[in-house]
């Protein structure tokens, strides 16, 4: 193991170290990646596809070095007035999530804060008055998936009939109706409906319009 530190003129690209023993006999040729902080990606992902005013919205987000790795992040969310409305920091390979409420009107900025110091905005998506979200929790010693559904007043006011359906291996393995009396719905789907792997949740118009999606990952603990 060899551990030393260097400083890289700037922009540089496809740099590697070459290492050469004592009487020249030998040599090997190391790459280096080199990660500069201000070209790493930061994603933003509302779950379910979309910020609606007024409901209660689960952010995933994912930082990716210019190395292609992910990237050790922290931060915080502040709204047009610059006032704080949610903090963040990635648990796994530059992941993370976390919850906000977004307001009418309002355009949402992340303050990402990467380990160098270096402090960058990000803009979140934008936040739109009125459609549907579709959230999906996957407790792991859980015997089912809790789908939430929740809708702007305007869609409630409309008492219109949804298709909430589920796919595994591309067969459809759970169809419900969903009407909102309430601005949510809730139901508990069993995991004994669906195979090991992936599983599709898609919320839908009865006419077949898809308006929201979330996969998510069913373990039988057979050895898949």
């Amino acid at each position: 193991l060899i551990d030393f530190k260097f400083s890289p003129r700037t922009k540089t690209n496809n740099l590697s170290i070459r290492l050469i023993n004592k009487d020249n006999s030998k040599s090997a040729v190391v790459p280096v990646s080199v990660n500069h902080w201000e070209n790493t990606d930061v994603q933003f992902m509302p779950e379910g596809g979309d910020l609606i005013t007024g409901l209660k919205a689960h952010m995933g987000f994912k930082a990716i070095g210019e190395d292609g790795r992910g990237a050790n992040i922290k931060g915080r969310v502040v709204d047009e007035t610059g006032k704080q409305v949610a903090v963040f920091s990635s648990t796994h390979k530059g992941m993370g999530d976390f919850d906000l409420i977004p307001n009418d009107n309002q355009t949402y900025t992340a303050k990402v804060e990467f380990p160098s110091g270096l402090v960058k905005d990000y803009p979140l998506p934008a936040v739109k008055r009125s459609g549907t979200v579709l959230q999906v929790k996957n407790a792991f010693k859980s015997d089912s998936v809790e789908v939430s559904i929740l809708a702007s007043p305007d869609i409630v006011q409309l008492n219109k009939s949804y298709f909430l359906t589920a796919k595994a291996r591309g067969v459809i393995s759970y169809a419900a109706t969903v009407t909102f009396s309430k601005n949510a719905v809730h139901r508990f789907v069993s995991k004994n409906l669906f195979p090991s792997g992936i599983t599709h949740f898609i919320l839908s118009s009865t006419d077949g319009k898809p308006l929201n999606e979330r996969l998510v990952f069913i373990n039988r603990d057979d050895d898949l």
